[in-house]
């Protein structure tokens, strides 16, 4: 999916595990409104793209995360690129990123993966028998768009099981204290500040530049302190 009005800026969103391009529209068309070109492709095996629903490995899911950032730093030369991802899409995100992309933003990172925060060696066990473990894909939201909640549940290209392996691999990467060469600006709902696995992702960047809590049920998403990353050095 691509949003483009006058681009000050272009921002490549990752989504969640589970859900797919089509379930940022809403945020897409915020960014295009103030200037923000926005990209979200859909991640190896998940909504119209190929391969097994759900994603086969992180290293699938990250080798077209890089293809499609190369298509787009090749479409927008002459603007700042950024990438953001929402949940596991924040860690995608910060895998990828390089010189000169060196800042990620991160909604609600790892979120959708936290429950299974404990549960790895069950998790591996499961991964040798290849088999899924339900998930659930709670997208990106606020107390302007909870219309967003009622619509992914009938949405047939959610996926809600997804392969052990993939859910253990994301988790052994946090757990493994892997670090990577990016700064993070962070919004993430108020409920997760106290989170193992949020703590875990806080930790893989150099410097958290920015940290912003908010209740998506009771406020609105944070764009305007978004926006200041986006434009201020655009």
């Amino acid at each position: 999916m691509e949003n483009k009005k006058k681009a000050r800026a272009a921002l490549v969103i990752f989504h969640a595990l589970g859900l797919h391009s089509g379930r940022y529209a809403w945020f897409c068309e915020e960014l295009a409104s103030s200037g923000v070109s926005c990209f979200a492709p859909d991640l190896y095996g998940h909504g119209l793209s190929e391969g097994a629903r759900g994603g086969g490995s992180l290293s699938e899911l990250l080798a077209s995360a890089r293809t499609f950032v190369q298509l787009i730093r090749s479409k927008c030369s002459s603007c700042d690129l950024y990438l953001a991802g929402h949940g596991a899409g924040a860690l995608v995100a910060l895998a990828v990123s390089m010189p000169p992309l060196r800042r990620v933003l991160a909604l609600s990172p790892v979120a959708e993966v936290a429950p299974y925060w404990r549960s790895l060696p069950r998790l591996k066990l499961l991964a040798a028998l290849r088999m899924r473990v339900s998930l659930d894909p709670r997208p990106l939201y606020d107390a302007r768009h909870r219309d967003a909640l009622l619509e992914v549940e009938e949405d047939n290209l959610v996926v809600r099981k997804i392969p052990a392996k993939l859910i253990a691999e994301t988790l052994r990467t946090l757990r493994t204290n892997k670090h990577f060469d990016a700064n993070l600006v962070i919004l993430a709902e108020s409920k997760s500040r106290n989170s193992e696995c949020y703590s875990a992702f806080k930790r893989s960047s150099g410097i958290v530049e920015a940290e912003i809590f908010y209740n998506p049920d009771l406020q609105d998403f944070p764009i305007e302190n978004l926006m200041e990353k986006l434009i201020a050095r655009s």
